[in-house]
């Protein structure tokens, strides 16, 4: 890999994924107890035995959302030929995804579209000034570029307050990531991706 040129760690909003995280563990643990006091409660094998899975379907849920989104955080990476995302997990780091600025089809951030020959590079993408909301939306990607093989997140946030997407081919097919840049990365990542840039 060359020297970066822009390296950005997108601030932690960790607040939502807790909240989630400790509604879904108390349920859990509601349900844990309920099946184990069951006996009193009078209910019977299958229901103990739904109440089990359940609990242990929402403390797994719950453990998920911890680790991704309040252990983990990404780090992303850009020099002249490459963008590469790393997930960063106590002192692990761990490379996600590193793709060729040449094989992207079409940056989209702040819900602006740049075409896919020559992105724009006005800024006012970024602010949501297109009338669009300032997360990306999978559906959008789809309905552009058809049927995405294989769609990737690597956004810091649970609920992010603005998202930017990348098209990129894939097998021959399109694909999608979702990712929190801030203005001066995606204003690079711009100017790299032009002709000659």
């Amino acid at each position: 890999m060359k020297e970066p040129i822009k390296i950005y760690k997108p601030p932690k909003n960790s607040r939502p994924a807790a909240v989630c995280s400790a509604l879904l563990l108390a349920a859990g643990v509601v349900c844990a107890l309920s099946a184990a006091f069951s006996g009193p409660l009078d209910m019977s094998g299958p229901v103990m035995y739904s109440y089990i899975v359940l609990a242990a379907a929402l403390l797994l849920i719950a453990a998920e959302l911890t680790f991704r989104f309040i252990v983990c955080g990404y780090v992303y990476v850009l020099d002249e030929d490459y963008i590469t995302i790393s997930r960063v997990a106590f002192k692990n780091v761990k490379c996600m995804c590193e793709l060729e600025l040449k094989q992207i089809r079409e940056l989209r951030a702040g819900g602006a579209s740049d075409p896919p020959g020559l992105p724009d590079t006005s800024g006012a993408a970024l602010a949501g000034t297109a009338g669009r909301e300032p997360r990306i939306k999978k559906r959008e990607l789809q309905l552009a570029h058809g049927k995405l093989i294989r769609y990737m997140n690597y956004c810091q946030s649970l609920f992010p307050a603005r998202t930017a997407a990348v098209v990129f081919t894939y097998d021959g097919a399109a694909a999608a990531f979702s990712f929190e840049p801030d203005d001066g990365f995606v204003e690079t990542m711009r100017n790299l991706m032009r002709p000659g840039g």
